[in-house]
């Protein structure tokens, strides 16, 4: 059995190799879902840490594995299991809390850059979680209006 602080090691190193294939996608998300009963909010805390200190694209790359998790992995054959219900329980709400701080650092406002390379994702996958009723429709409108007037300005 890993200890917590191993845990959060191999995460990060996990998160630092992500990329936008859903072979690495999935093998994040396998380590995240065998950890999930002891390690969930560690492994947010570890993806919440990373995201904020990433390059653009690797920002990116994060969002694409939690939409992965709460849309793909959520209706998998697999999503039966006690783990990755927990996993998707925990996540759903951290993610429901933590929404506007890791939008912020996907499309962050003092880069105009990260607003021009990471806006037109970040809105799709928005717009997806909306329709797909992830979260409060006026949680998901606020953060859809905070990127466009980042756009505007």
């Amino acid at each position: 059995m890993e200890d917590t602080f191993q845990v959060r090691l191999d995460f990060v190193s996990l998160l630092r190799r992500l990329n936008a294939s859903q072979q690495s996608i999935h093998k994040v998300l396998a380590f995240a879902d065998r950890h999930a009963a002891k390690s969930s909010g560690d492994i947010w805390d570890c993806l919440l840490s990373e995201c904020g200190k990433a390059s653009l694209s690797s920002r990116l790359n994060i969002l694409f594995l939690l939409d992965a998790l709460f849309t793909d992995y959520a209706s998998s054959h697999n999503s039966q299991s006690a783990s990755r219900a927990l996993l998707l329980s925990n996540f759903r709400s951290l993610a429901q809390r933590d929404l506007p701080a890791l939008i912020d650092a996907v499309v962050p406002s003092d880069s105009w850059q990260g607003i021009k390379l990471n806006s037109a994702v970040t809105i799709q996958v928005l717009t997806s979680w909306r329709l797909k009723r992830l979260f409060p429709q006026e949680h998901i409108a606020e953060l859809l209006e905070t990127i466009e007037e980042r756009k505007r300005k």
